[in-house]
C-alpha cells in the first residue's frame, strides 16, 4: 500500500500478505483479459463495503462500471467473476437495508 505525501509523492506505507492479496491479483488479471476494458479506457479502483464484508475491484468507464468481487464473497456473487455494477448493487440492496434498520436498542439487547 502507498500513501500520498505532503509533497505529492507516493511512498510505501505497508505490505499486506492477507487472503485478499491473491484475490486482488486474480481479479486484476481477469480485468486485464476482459474484452473492451482497454478500449473503454476503464480506470481501476478498489471498492470496499466493510459492513457487508465486500471488497471488489471496480472498473470505472464512461460507458459502464464493472465490479469483480474478491474472496471471501458476499452471497450470490462469485469471486473473480466480473459483474455489471448494477447487478452487484441490486444484490447488496436488501442486506444493506437490513443493516440500516438496526437500532441502538437492537445492538445492546435492551
Amino acid at each position: 500500500m502507498t500513501v500520498l505525501t505532503d509533497t505529492g509523492e507516493h511512498r510505501f506505507a505497508l505490505f499486506n500478505n492477507g487472503p485478499s492479496v491473491t484475490g486482488t491479483v486474480i481479479a486484476l488479471r481477469t480485468a486485464a483479459d476482459l474484452p473492451g476494458v482497454a478500449a473503454q479506457d476503464m480506470r481501476v479502483r478498489l471498492l470496499t463495503v466493510p459492513a457487508l464484508n465486500l471488497i471488489t475491484i471496480w472498473l470505472h468507464g464512461e460507458e459502464a462500471d464493472l465490479l469483480i468481487p474478491l474472496a471471501p464473497v458476499f452471497q450470490d456473487l462469485t469471486s473473480g467473476q466480473p459483474y455489471p455494477a448494477t447487478t452487484v448493487l441490486a444484490t447488496l440492496r436488501e442486506p444493506a437495508q437490513a443493516l440500516t434498520a438496526i437500532t441502538p436498542d437492537d445492538e445492546t439487547g435492551s
